[in-house]
C-alpha cells in the first residue's frame, strides 16, 4: 500500500549561489546583502568586503539585516531566492502548488499517462484504519477499473479520467521563491483542517532542509513577519466561509453554463487603430507562404506590443463551473486572477444529489440535470443510456464510500482523496488584453485542449465576442482566435484543420516546411 507519507522530495538546487574571495554564499545570505546595497549603493562584493574589513561576523550580520528586512515584511527579499524541487507523491501536490502566482511547475500529464490500481495512494489516518482502509482502497480500484474499460471501450482519455480519483500517484518538477512558500505556509495555518496531509508533509520538508538549502532565516523571519501575502486560489477550504464565487452563483442559476459578469473596453482611438493595423497586418500575412515564413515573427511582436501598451485596455470576468479535473487546467493560468469556491462546499452539493441514486436504476432527464449541475458527465459518456447510467453510478459509489469514510471519524480531507475529478466548483476569472488575444484564450481554443476545457472555452469566446461588438469593439474580439491564428501556422505536430480557417492554401507540404524552418532559426540563435 502506498502512503501519502511514503512521498518522495528532493530538492534540486537554490539560486541566488556564488563564490567569492574563496567563499561560499548562499541563497539568504545573498538576499541579505541585497537588501543592504538598497540603502548603501555598493554590490555584494564591495558588502562583503566591507564585512571583512571591520572583521564583522558575515553570519551574524545576515541574521541582523533579515531581522530589520524580511521580519518586517519586505517582501523582495523574500521573492528573491527561489528553489526548485521534485517530487513523488499524489497529484495533490500538483493541486497545491502549481496555483501559487509566483510558482511555475511540469507535472506528469493524466491526459497522457495511464492509470492502475498500483498508482493508488492511501492517507495516513486511513491506512491506520483497517476498515477504513477496506472502503477506500474497493472504491478506488472499482474507479481505476472503471476508468480503464471506458479507455479500452475508445473513450477519450480526457474524457474518461474525470471518473478517476486525485488519490493517485503524482510527479512534477516546480520551482518557487521563499515567498511563495510561505504562502501556502499562511494558508496551511488557515486551513489546516481542509488541506490535504500532502500540504504539511511538504511544509515540515522545507523545515527540514532549509538550513542546507540556506533559507532557514528568510524563511522563518518572513513567516514570522507581520505582512500578508499575494493570494492564491485554494480550493481546500472550509465551505462554510462565503466567496465571491457562491455569491454571483446564487445570482445566476444556469449552471454548468458560463456567465459574462463584465466586459470593459476603453474604446479610446489609438487602441482600436492599433487593433484594426494587426488585422491588417494579419491579412497581408496569408497571402503566401513566403509571407507567411518571413512575417509571422513581426505580426507576433506587433500583437506583443499591442498588449503591453494597451493591457488594462480590456477587462472580462466570467463565472465558470468546471470540473475539478478542468480547473487543473486553469490553475495553471497564473496570469488570470481567480477566485474559487470550496471544492468540499460542491462536494456536499453533488453527494446530496447521488444519495438518491439507486445503483442500476434508470437516468432520466431530470436527474441527469440534477447531476450535471454538480458532476460533469462527458460528451461520449452522454451519447450512450448504458454508459450514463454506468457512470453515474461509479460516481455514486465513490461518494458513498467519501460518506462511509466521513461515518467512521476520518476527515474530510483525507476522505477527499476518493472524490473523482468530475466534481464542478464554481470559479470566477479576471481577463485582460494579453489573456483574450494571446494568452489564455488562444490556447485553450485549441484541439489541443481538454475536451471541456475546449467546449467552455468556445462558448466565453462567442458570449465575450458578442459582448465586444455591443461596445464598439468587434476588431477586438476578432483576434480571439486559436494559437495557430496567432502566428500564421500550426506549431502542433498534427493538423486539426483549424488552420484552414485562416489560410485555405495551408496543406501538410507547408506544414513541415515550416516546422524545419523553425529548427533553422533556433539552431542559428543557438550558433550565434
Amino acid at each position: 500500500m502506498k502512503k501519502v507519507s511514503d512521498t518522495r522530495i528532493d530538492f534540486l538546487g537554490v539560486v541566488p549561489e556564488f563564490e567569492y574571495g574563496g567563499r561560499s554564499f548562499n541563497a539568504q545570505t545573498i538576499a541579505a546583502l541585497s537588501a543592504l546595497l538598497t540603502f548603501k549603493g555598493k554590490s555584494i562584493q564591495e558588502l562583503y568586503q566591507e564585512t571583512v574589513d571591520k572583521e564583522q561576523d558575515l553570519d551574524a550580520k545576515v541574521t541582523k539585516i533579515l531581522q530589520k528586512s524580511s521580519l518586517r515584511g519586505h517582501a523582495s527579499v523574500a521573492t528573491t531566492p527561489v528553489i526548485s524541487l521534485s517530487f513523488q507523491g499524489t497529484k495533490f501536490l500538483d493541486a497545491l502548488l502549481t496555483p501559487l502566482v509566483f510558482a511555475s511547475g511540469l507535472m506528469a500529464s493524466g491526459r497522457r499517462t495511464g492509470t492502475t490500481v498500483e498508482d493508488i495512494v492511501t492517507p495516513t489516518t486511513i491506512a491506520a484504519d483497517p476498515e477504513a482502509a477496506r472502503i477506500y482502497q474497493e472504491a478506488s480500484v472499482h474507479l481505476i477499473e472503471y476508468l480503464n474499460q471506458l479507455v479500452e471501450s475508445g473513450i477519450r482519455k480526457d474524457e474518461a479520467s474525470k471518473i478517476s480519483q486525485y488519490g493517485i500517484v503524482g510527479t512534477g518538477i516546480v520551482s518557487l521563491s521563499v515567498e511563495s512558500i510561505v504562502a501556502l505556509f499562511r494558508e496551511y495555518e488557515r486551513e489546516k483542517e481542509w488541506m490535504p496531509e500532502d500540504a504539511g508533509f511538504f511544509l515540515d520538508q522545507v523545515k527540514a532542509h532549509a538550513e542546507e538549502m540556506g533559507i532557514d532565516i528568510l524563511y522563518a523571519t518572513r513567516c514570522a513577519a507581520p505582512k500578508d501575502v499575494y493570494p492564491f486560489p485554494n480550493i481546500f477550504k472550509d465551505p462554510k466561509h462565503p466567496n465571491l464565487a457562491r455569491d454571483l452563483r446564487l445570482q445566476h442559476r444556469n449552471r454548468p453554463q458560463s456567465v459574462l459578469l463584465g466586459c470593459e473596453v476603453e474604446t479610446a482611438p489609438s487602441f482600436l487603430e492599433q487593433m484594426r493595423e494587426l488585422g491588417e497586418t494579419r491579412d497581408q500575412l496569408v497571402k503566401d507562404q513566403v509571407s507567411v515564413r518571413d512575417g509571422w515573427y513581426a505580426f507576433l511582436a506587433q500583437r506583443e506590443q499591442i498588449c503591453r501598451d494597451f493591457g488594462t485596455a480590456v477587462r472580462v470576468r466570467m463565472l465558470s463551473s468546471p470540473s475539478w479535473r478542468v480547473w487543473g487546467e486553469k490553475k495553471r493560468h497564473r496570469t488570470v486572477p481567480m477566485v474559487c469556491d470550496s471544492l468540499y462546499f460542491a462536494i456536499g452539493e453533488a453527494a446530496a444529489v447521488f444519495r438518491r441514486r439507486e445503483t442500476g436504476a434508470g437516468i432520466d432527464d431530470s436527474f441527469l440535470a440534477e447531476v450535471e449541475e454538480w458532476f460533469s458527465v462527458p460528451p461520449a459518456v452522454k451519447a450512450s443510456t448504458e454508459l450514463t447510467s454506468s457512470w453515474i453510478d461509479a460516481a455514486a459509489q465513490a461518494f458513498a464510500a467519501y460518506d462511509a469514510l466521513l461515518a467512521r471519524g476520518i476527515a474530510p480531507r483525507d476522505a477527499l482523496y476518493v472524490i473523482p475529478r468530475g466534481v464542478r466548483l464554481d470559479v470566477v476569472q479576471d481577463y485582460n488584453l494579453y489573456n483574450l488575444i494571446s494568452g489564455y484564450y488562444p490556447l485553450r481554443l485549441c484541439t489541443t485542449a481538454e475536451e471541456q476545457m475546449q467546449k467552455m472555452t468556445l462558448q466565453e469566446a462567442h458570449l465575450i465576442r458578442q459582448a465586444l461588438e455591443e461596445r464598439g469593439a468587434r476588431v477586438v474580439g476578432e483576434h480571439m482566435v486559436p494559437k495557430c491564428h496567432v502566428v500564421g501556422f500550426c506549431p502542433e505536430e498534427k493538423l486539426c484543420g483549424k488552420i484552414y480557417q485562416m489560410i485555405p492554401w495551408y496543406d501538410d507540404a507547408f506544414h513541415a516546411a515550416m516546422k524545419d524552418d523553425l529548427d533553422a532559426k533556433w539552431k542559428k540563435n543557438h550558433t550565434a
